[in-house]
């Protein structure tokens, strides 16, 4: 029976890829400010050089413009290059680490026994990272949010689940709560009565 080759030196560069990609912006500036200063005090621009006194003398603006490109395209390229190469390496080496697991969303709010009105949008996970929480919780917006304009998007097939996403104990006293009452729409059975 044959061995599987073994790919250790893939698995290495694989583990040395996650810092370099974490840190891609920071190390695209430091080495493209170290490969910028080496080229520039190895080799500088020769201001004194016949062909561009004679820019200078006859076009001042564009010997200004050569000398400022010059030094600007010394420390971009090296940017540019560097930051292509960590996004090769972030394309094809790069395997996210996930170092957390999902938690557990706690029960949903039973419908029947809210006392206060709110709407249940979601679940809430990282907020500022991408990826699952350790502890994940509900999205409630209190009722005084909900006279401001809210746009609840609900997908299809959780229509059937739409009546718990805005429910409350007894709907009988919502007129009293509601500052403004004309907006209070009448009931599917008022409005059959009334035709």
């Amino acid at each position: 029976m044959k061995e599987e080759p073994s790919y250790e030196p893939f698995l290495f560069l694989r583990s040395l890829s996650r810092p370099l990609v974490e840190y891609r912006v920071i190390l695209s500036f430091g080495l493209s400010a170290a490969c910028g200063v080496m080229p520039d005090s190895l080799y500088p621009l020769q201001a004194q050089n016949p062909f561009l006194q004679l820019v200078a003398l006859e076009r001042p603006a564009i010997f200004h413009l050569l000398i400022w490109s010059y030094s600007i395209f010394l420390y971009s390229t090296p940017f540019l290059v560097l930051s292509i190469l960590f996004s090769l390496a972030y394309i094809h080496l790069y395997e996210p680490k996930s170092d957390r697991l999902a938690g557990a969303l706690p029960p949903y709010p039973d419908p029947m026994r809210r006392a206060e009105l709110f709407l249940v949008a979601g679940e809430v996970q990282r907020q500022l990272k991408q990826g699952p929480s350790p502890d994940p919780r509900w999205l409630v917006i209190p009722e005084g949010a909900l006279y401001t304009g809210v746009c609840v998007i609900v997908l299809a097939d959780a229509i059937p689940e739409s009546d718990r996403i805005l429910a409350i104990e007894d709907t009988a006293d919502l007129s009293i709560r509601n500052p403004n009452p004309a907006s209070v729409l009448p009931s599917p059975a008022h409005i059959e009565d009334t035709a």
